[in-house]
């Protein structure tokens, strides 16, 4: 199994000529868990080389198989791999000119959690999934743009600075002039885009679950999103040991492979590692709120033209100083119990392999 780089995300290659069985056993101190490649002649089947793992009789099966569970195939939460499509879906028919703050979260986070899905099962290089991801930008872009504008809105309306009451006025009509406009285009996208999509999102969730009640009922499917989605899961929780340390740069693009690692780990459902998730969440929560602040202030600067020095602004930053304080502290923790990242090495031990792999190896039943 290789990896492709697709839009920022690792993905798979749609053409896997093997069983896959990812071990999830705990590993000698400073190694990592990789996929295991079975020979293909070891089902029974000869399948050439460089053929892309097809065969004429039959789709080779992928399997992800944790040592103790008694072989038993991976699986997942089917309810809760397809509630965001369905969420979507409803975001969508029910949008008005000018959404709530929760009706724009929900269409985002709904964007953010298809995307994920359909990445972690390899979809992604189907037709389908495909159009699907490219069609779900067109909407999750422009909710992000509407969502930003509400948390924004929500930190600036917290500020309270003596003698500088019209600045703070001055801010939040900027943010809310600005949110106006961007609901305006996200009512366009939505209106332009949102039918078809719908469709779409129908489609490949009857998909999806069709594909996932065949590897219920035979233990095997010829794209079995588990051994996928278990993989990839490993292949981030990696990626999280790096870099070394962590700084203003290199914050917030870590926080989107957080992100993307707690989304994956929630397709198992109640079975999943819930401290491992929480943590994660922990970590994707307070970067983002620094970040947030960072955009608040570079807001501020912009939008409040002062002849001396603004006190307001003067807040702004030292908030914003304190949330990247917090967010390094919290996420090094995070990095620390349970990736064994310390002092900024990245080479963890056994002991620290351990809440990682017992997380990947929850997405079993």
């Amino acid at each position: 199994m290789k990896f492709l780089k697709t839009r920022g995300r690792a993905s798979f290659s749609p053409s896997i000529g093997a069983l896959v069985t990812v071990s999830v056993a705990i590993m000698p101190p400073g190694t990592m868990p990789k996929p295991f490649i079975v020979p293909p002649e070891v089902r029974g089947r000869q399948v050439k080389p460089n053929s892309g793992g097809r065969s004429a009789a039959k789709k080779p099966t992928i399997e992800c198989r944790h040592p103790r569970t008694s072989g038993a195939p991976m699986a997942l939460d089917t309810k809760r791999v397809l509630k965001p499509f369905k969420k979507l879906g409803k975001s969508l028919k029910k949008l008005p000119k000018q959404p709530r703050p929760e009706q724009v979260h929900e269409m985002r986070t709904s964007s953010r959690k298809v995307e994920a899905t359909v990445a972690a099962l390899g979809l992604e290089s189907t037709g389908n999934g495909r159009r699907l991801l490219g069609e779900v930008a067109r909407v999750r872009k422009p909710a992000g743009k509407v969502r930003d504008m509400d948390v924004l809105t929500a930190f600036a309306s917290t500020l309270d600075v003596d003698g500088e009451r019209e600045c703070a006025v001055e801010l939040l009509e900027y943010l809310g002039a600005r949110r106006y406009r961007r609901a305006r285009k996200l009512r366009t996208s939505v209106s332009k885009y949102g039918p078809g999509l719908r469709r779409r999102l129908r489609r490949q969730s009857a998909k999806i679950d069709k594909l996932m009640r065949k590897a219920a009922k035979a233990k095997a499917d010829g794209r079995n999103g588990a051994a996928d989605a278990a993989a990839l899961a490993l292949h981030l929780s990696h990626e999280l040991r790096q870099p070394a340390r962590l700084d203003r740069n290199t914050l917030h693009p870590y926080r989107l492979k957080v992100k993307e690692l707690r989304n994956i780990l929630q397709l198992a459902g109640d079975g999943a590692e819930q401290q491992f998730i929480k943590e994660l969440g922990k970590v994707k929560d307070v970067i983002g709120e620094w970040h947030d602040w960072g955009e608040l202030l570079a807001i501020a600067d912009q939008a409040l033209d002062h002849d001396g020095g603004c006190k307001l602004i003067g807040e702004i930053k030292k908030i914003h100083q304190q949330k990247y304080d917090e967010a390094l502290t919290i996420t090094n923790r995070m990095r620390n119990e349970y990736l064994g990242v310390r002092g900024g090495r990245g080479k963890p031990g056994a002991e620290a392999d351990k809440p990682v792999l017992i997380a990947v190896s929850a997405i079993a039943a």
